[in-house]
């Protein structure tokens, strides 16, 4: 189940512009009480009480208001300038949660956040679209390949919170097994390398901007249609997880390299 965060936690993570409509409905509230009945004492101290809160809780809603602009432009930039894996490895564990939450925010996701203290393991986006909830996990990962008990947590997780979709970033990659069973659940795996391209196809880069330099001199020509070879996983089969060459016009050519 999503943990509580405090209010404030929730308004910064709010739009900003919540926090200050909120601040400027508390401000003008205030002013708008009646005056206390000199012959109701209890009435005298809440609201008295209630004109000298007023003021500090629009204060907080400000400060709020400031500090969520902050981090959706903080973020907002950071997602424009990653260009790599590398890129998505010097970020923070924090700053990548943050990046993936705009990613999917720019898809047309609602997408819920935490303020976490620190890396916990568990589901860090909520995202909801058409009515369907997708629980998220993302792992920043540098070598170490995320391993079939983190999706089979996932799995867990999605039984617990009765959830449509869910899905695993990593800026690593997954084992076979990690691949198979996902498969075989039907939950979506993203690594590194996918993660990136998504990233470029949402700025909208020409296909040619992304990877075109790379694969005229790097991408070996498929022997049978002398189309561009691109690395594909097995999903099934003798070797679930093993990296091969495939031409980039399957199913319409099915050759097949070693890599």
């Amino acid at each position: 189940m999503a943990k509580k965060q405090s209010l404030m936690h929730e308004l910064i993570l709010s739009p900003w512009w919540v926090s200050l409509i909120l601040a400027v409905i508390i401000f003008l509230g205030s002013n708008m009480l009646p005056g206390p009945s000199a012959q109701n004492t209890g009435s005298i101290v809440i609201l008295s009480m209630a004109r000298a809160l007023a003021p500090i809780f629009a204060i907080l809603c400000v400060i709020a208001s400031v500090l969520s602009f902050y981090r959706r432009l903080k973020t907002c930039t950071l997602l424009k300038y990653q260009h790599t894996v590398d890129d998505l490895i010097k970020l923070s564990w924090k700053d990548f949660e943050n990046i993936t939450g705009e990613y999917f925010r720019q898809q047309g996701y609602q997408v819920e956040e935490s303020l976490g203290r620190g890396p916990d393991g568990g589901v860090d986006l909520r995202l909801r679209k058409n009515s369907e909830l997708t629980l998220v996990q993302c792992k920043k990962w540098k070598n170490k390949k995320v391993g079939l008990p983190l999706v089979r947590e996932l799995l867990g997780a999605k039984t617990a919170e009765k959830a449509d979709k869910i899905t695993l970033i990593t800026t690593s990659d997954f084992t076979g097994e990690a691949i198979q069973f996902a498969y075989k659940h039907k939950i979506e795996l993203i690594n590194g390398k996918q993660l990136i391209r998504k990233i470029k196809q949402t700025r909208k880069e020409p296909p040619q901007t992304i990877q075109a330099s790379q694969e005229q001199t790097t991408l070996p020509k498929c022997p049978r249609c002398n189309q561009p070879m691109v690395i594909r996983t097995a999903l099934r089969g003798p070797k679930p997880g093993k990296q091969f060459w495939g031409c980039s016009t399957f199913p319409k050519c099915r050759r097949t390299m070693d890599l």
